[in-house]
């Protein structure tokens, strides 16, 4: 029983090694953001804080209604894709 939990933990040992040295050392994926997006410095924003809204968006009640005539989402009408 002793020689089983030694094998166990040995294993355990060696998984763990090897996870550590997959996340250290493994190729990171290409960069595929934009190069703008990355570039500033965003310290001065407090994203905390609450926007003042000005009531210059588009409202939801102007976005057109219809419905896929029983076609469910595998059709949807021109009136609702336009």
């Amino acid at each position: 029983m002793i020689r089983f939990g030694k094998l166990l933990m040995a294993t355990v040992a060696i998984l763990m090694a090897l996870l550590f040295w997959l996340a250290l050392f493994s190729d990171r994926p290409p960069l595929t953001s934009e190069p703008d997006t990355l570039m500033g410095d965003g310290s001065p924003i407090h994203y905390c804080e609450l926007a003042v809204l000005e009531d210059s968006g588009k409202r939801a009640i102007k976005d057109p209604k219809g419905n896929t005539l029983g076609y469910g989402y595998m059709h949807f009408t021109l009136p609702i894709l336009a």
